[in-house]
């Protein structure tokens, strides 16, 4: 396998989602226009089964194109995927393509564990917990806005500048009081 210039790979999963949730599959009362938008641009496939109904195990069977008693994981808690085996990323990696994954649950463990450690005036671990989730998602505006706010009392104001400025294109319809006290600190 080669990369092909201007070809790209983009796969989805969903946790507990049936195809036929789906308008891309034939159900015709949902809308689900992103989805059936990618599908139609793309590769739709129509007879894929789940090896296992749980999501690690499952994950680990589609990134690996092995069964859960060839890669060992077999529940969500209490196993590591084996750093020998080859995944879908891996391979394309090797071969020119640019991977990464999103798992917006992660984003919003690290946004909460940023709140508990500043509440307990942790403020230094607070923004290592709110990078890393703007770092999985650059476009959570709560976290734009703690990183922001913990930067400010950290005495770090240019990079607060940053995350603030990046909260105000995020989130246009957020909370307007918020919103109100981050354009006047930016615009001191």
């Amino acid at each position: 396998m080669r990369r092909e210039p201007g070809l790209n790979v983009l796969l989805i999963t969903i946790d507990t989602l049936r195809a036929d949730a789906l308008g891309a599959y034939g159900n015709a009362t949902v809308s689900t226009p992103w989805l059936d938008r990618l599908s139609g641009g793309g590769v739709r496939f129509s007879r894929a089964m789940a090896q296992s109904v749980v999501t690690l195990p499952s994950h680990a069977n589609i990134l690996s194109g092995r069964y859960p008693f060839r890669h060992g994981v077999r529940e969500n808690s209490g196993f590591r995927f084996p750093a020998d085996v080859e995944t879908m990323a891996t391979l394309l990696k090797a071969r020119g393509y640019r991977t990464g994954a999103i798992d917006p649950a992660l984003t919003k463990a690290h946004n909460g564990l940023g709140v508990v450690v500043a509440q307990r005036g942790v403020f230094e671990e607070a923004a290592t917990h709110w990078k890393q989730a703007v770092t999985l998602d650059p476009h959570d505006h709560q976290a734009l806005f703690n990183l922001g706010d913990v930067l400010i009392r950290l005495g770090r104001p240019a990079e607060a500048r940053t995350y603030w400025a990046s909260y105000l294109r995020e989130a246009p319809g957020s909370d307007e009081k918020d919103r109100a006290r981050v354009r006047m600190w930016l615009n001191r």
